[in-house]
């Protein structure tokens, strides 16, 4: 996720950028928006679910307990899921109102 996550991210910060350049200013605007909610996406992902990704990896592949909760660590990557599938989900929206602001 994190390589698709910042393709996502850099892209739209393109966007924005060659439409202020182009003096699209809606279609910046939109880009802009996209960009910053997919900012607040990584700083979820990279603080709280990859953490908990890489910890549920080894408790899942160790044949030694850690002393690890699972279902404490499942509860933390659950608490996140909504709110980066939302970001998500409004970037994707701001980036299809740039394309119709065009």
């Amino acid at each position: 996720m994190p390589i698709p996550g910042a393709a996502g991210w850099i892209a739209a910060g393109a966007a924005a950028l060659t439409a202020f350049i182009d003096n699209a200013t809606a279609t910046a605007l939109f880009a802009v928006l996209a960009f910053a909610l997919l900012a607040a996406w990584m700083v979820i992902y990279v603080r709280i679910s990859a953490p908990v990704n890489r910890q549920l990896t080894a408790v899942s592949t160790s044949a030694i307990p850690t002393g690890a909760d699972p279902r404490a660590l499942q509860r933390r990557w659950d608490s996140v899921i909504y709110a980066r599938a939302g970001l998500q989900l409004l970037a994707l929206l701001s980036l299809c109102l740039a394309i119709a602001a065009v």
